[in-house]
């Protein structure tokens, strides 16, 4: 019997939508709903490879701009391709700005509901 690329995609599609469903049932009510009350978790996403921090959160201006921009020809985040974050700050006072493919992120930065760790860590 010859699989097709459709129908081998639907098959896939339907796998893994039934297999997220029994674990969606599972999950308490306030999981769903987000909850109530000033609940706070810390969501640590640790991404090996893929993922070109250097582009994701940028200086904003002064010499650490002008540094960023020098290190990347060719890759760096042009004024346009970052998202508007007046004042925003880094934990060291650098002030910082994401990449504007991240709106919804910089909205939940701006008002306080989310951060960032710049950290360099060797394992």
């Amino acid at each position: 019997m010859k699989i097709s690329r459709r129908n081998f995609l639907k098959t896939a599609a339907y796998s893994a939508g039934s297999t997220a469903l029994p674990l969606s049932l599972s999950l308490p009510a306030n999981a769903m709903t987000g909850g109530s009350g000033d609940y706070k978790a810390m969501v640590c996403l640790f991404l090996y490879g893929g993922n070109d921090s250097f582009n994701m959160l940028v200086p904003a201006n002064g010499n650490n701009l002008t540094n960023y921009q020098n290190s990347r020809p060719g890759i760096q985040l042009y004024d346009f391709e970052r998202a508007t974050m007046p004042g925003f700050m880094d934990e060291s006072g650098q002030e910082v700005v994401l990449n504007g493919s991240m709106p919804q992120l910089a909205q939940l930065m701006l008002s306080g509901a989310a951060t960032t760790v710049s950290t360099s860590a060797r394992y």
